[in-house]
């Protein structure tokens, strides 16, 4: 069973404890009536095989809401109003990089830097929010067919200058595979969003998850996560690989919101003879 850590939050970030996993449900259960999503299915189980052994640069800049103005009375009676008016702008907290070696889809960092300055796996997750992650795992988890997703409004749209479908998704409480971590809290919200998928080849090119329904006893009102993809010319492959990643989660109660904006760049196939600097050992 594959696992996804979407978004944590350190004790120097927003003061909180978040991380998201998002559990590769069985491939069991009912198959899809639209022949759309069933080809996605089907493309989406062959994700992984389908990639190289690459190596690409991660680079996070993590985000933290601006302090509204709101008075303790104002927060009190309008939370979402307060929030929304922090949300107008953010303020850049840190930037982590790492250069990523991919492997079966399974990721390693190497050469993670803390605002240009080496760093380890600690350090970044102590110093605020941090995303990483099994992305062929989170289209399994939502297109499986034991999520019981429910797919409406389909649209004919075009995304990274290619021909999609773009559909709303929802899938209930009791057949959800994402579970939030907060501090010692933890629950398995519904959730939903959109799914795009590539008309030619069923493959998705980007999602967008939000928690429904979070109860009022979790410390977090609001988790969202969208990933983009894109074909990648890799050595004398072009396969579909992550482009961008965005994260956000709001603390309960206050106006902190964190956000993670993550990009993948530079994609090159991953041999014996790869060169990956470690940078100066002096610094």
């Amino acid at each position: 069973m594959s696992k996804v850590i979407v978004f944590r939050c350190g004790a120097g970030g927003s003061a909180c404890l978040i991380a998201s996993v998002l559990m590769l449900a069985a491939q069991k259960g009912t198959p899809a009536s639209d022949p759309i999503i069933e080809n996605a299915r089907k493309a989406g189980a062959t994700f992984i095989e389908s990639l190289p052994k690459y190596l690409t640069k991660r680079t996070t800049t993590r985000l933290e809401s601006a302090r509204p103005t709101c008075s303790t009375a104002q927060l009190m009676s309008d939370p979402d109003g307060c929030r929304d008016q922090a949300m107008q702008s953010w303020r850049t907290t840190d930037v982590v990089t790492a250069d990523v070696v991919t492997d079966n889809g399974k990721e390693v960092d190497l050469n993670i830097k803390l605002n240009g300055s080496p760093a380890t796996a600690q350090d970044v997750d102590q110093s605020g929010s941090w995303s990483q992650g099994d992305y062929a795992g989170t289209l399994q988890a939502i297109l499986a067919p034991a999520s019981a997703a429910k797919f409406t409004k389909q649209h004919q749209v075009t995304i990274v200058k290619r021909p999609a479908y773009r559909y709303e998704y929802s899938i209930d409480h009791p057949h959800s595979s994402w579970h939030l971590y907060a501090g010692s809290s933890s629950y398995s919200p519904a959730y939903g969003g959109e799914i795009w998928i590539d008309r030619d080849t069923s493959r998705v090119l980007r999602v967008t998850l939000s928690a429904h329904d979070v109860p009022d006893s979790f410390p977090m009102y609001r988790v969202e996560w969208s990933l983009d993809y894109d074909f990648v010319k890799i050595g004398a492959a072009t396969p579909l690989v992550p482009t961008h990643a965005e994260t956000l989660g709001c603390q309960r109660d206050t106006s902190i919101c964190s956000k993670n904006s993550t990009d993948f760049q530079d994609y090159k196939e991953y041999t014996s003879d790869t060169s990956v600097s470690f940078g100066d050992p002096g610094k």
